[in-house]
């Protein structure tokens, strides 16, 4: 695990990162003091005003990487910088969240680094019909209490999370209804019990109005139901897809144009449906936060947030980089416009009754 540590010593500032490791120039790493470590380092000095920066790298043991030393991974993978890392990183995600891609293999235990046969005939057709099966499955289980999907945790690692179904969200719905109706007598969620008639009637608001009305109501049912729609969608595509990959597949380069093609095109689907009205872009567009007298409006809140914020369930299985929230602010801010189009009455009448 890579560390990486800041020690101010004698007027001079020393910057590097500490990786686990063995050997020494001159002995053994565990034997040496942190200080002595950073002697051992090669430390080409840059003159920086009056202070002298020395940039180092040594190798430590592990017990260095956990005493006042922020813990990070390496900086190839912990912020990309090109748009074009970005872009794939987008792709990524989106592909890991539904069935579908040609090059993904959900069942398998890292499916981005497992992609499955697409060489023959049956083969490829075989993967569209499976994929939408599953598509169709994900259609059926978000109607009740939701699917999984997969996504890549701040390790790198693929991880599985469940969505809420439309059932899922209505008996939440009644279950924070009913635990705020009785003061909070009834508390499924094992939230602490309130102690007196003032923390009663706070909970109850909380419960009835910030949870059943808001979250589930008027937010979670759009969302449960956006992912029914995303699931009926990408199963059509996924069929589509059987026709040119029974066609053009079979000619040299076909087959690597069909993924492309239907690949984006189950991207753009997923970006679609996540930038409409409580969709899962949508939803991050729009967050806010009130802290004491400080506000951070929707859409900056959003802005401002690091890549990996896990604090919340909207942000934590996202790679939030620069390039997804840039896409998702534009898609979400016109899903409002046409929203607003749709349900206002403009100023003026119909040519017909002029």
């Amino acid at each position: 695990m890579d560390s990486v540590a800041h020690v101010t010593k004698g007027g001079a500032n020393v910057t590097g990162r500490v990786s686990p490791g063995e050997n020494f120039t001159l002995g053994r790493a565990e034997n040496l003091s942190f200080e002595e470590m950073l002697g051992e380092a090669k430390a080409p000095q840059v003159s920086s005003g009056k202070l002298s920066v020395c940039e180092f790298q040594v190798l430590a043991p592990a017990p260095y990487a956990v005493h006042g030393l922020e813990t990070l991974r390496s900086s190839a993978k912990s912020s990309p910088t090109s748009w074009q890392e970005q872009l794939r990183l987008y792709k990524e995600d989106q592909l890991l969240a539904h069935p579908g891609g040609d090059l993904v293999d959900l069942e398998a235990s890292n499916p981005l680094e497992s992609p499955p046969p697409q060489e023959g005939f049956f083969q490829r057709i075989g993967k569209d019909l499976r994929d939408a099966a599953a598509n169709l499955l994900n259609f059926f289980k978000d109607l009740l209490g939701g699917s999984t999907y997969k996504y890549v945790d701040e390790n790198q690692e693929v991880k599985t999370a469940q969505r809420r179904g439309l059932g899922g969200t209505i008996l939440e719905f009644f279950k924070d209804l009913a635990s705020g109706l009785s003061l909070g007598f009834f508390r499924p969620d094992g939230e602490p019990e309130p102690k007196n008639i003032l923390e009663r009637l706070s909970f109850a608001w909380q419960k009835v109005v910030g949870e059943a009305l808001v979250d589930d109501l008027v937010l979670g049912l759009p969302s449960s139901a956006i992912h029914v729609l995303d699931d009926a969608a990408l199963a059509a595509w996924n069929l589509l897809e059987v026709v040119p990959d029974a066609t053009i597949g079979n000619l040299p380069g076909g087959r690597e144009l069909v993924t492309t093609v239907f690949d984006d095109g189950q991207v753009l689907i997923d970006y679609i449906t996540d930038c409409l009205p409580s969709g899962e872009a949508w939803m991050r567009v729009h967050a806010f936060e009130v802290n004491g007298k400080e506000l951070s409006p929707p859409v900056l809140y959003n802005l401002k947030l690091p890549e990996r914020y896990g604090r919340d369930s909207r942000w934590s299985t996202v790679r939030n980089t620069p390039f997804r929230k840039t896409i998702e602010t534009v898609g979400s801010l016109l899903a409002d416009v046409a929203l607003a189009r749709f349900t206002t009455h403009g100023p003026r009448t119909s040519k017909r009754r002029q």
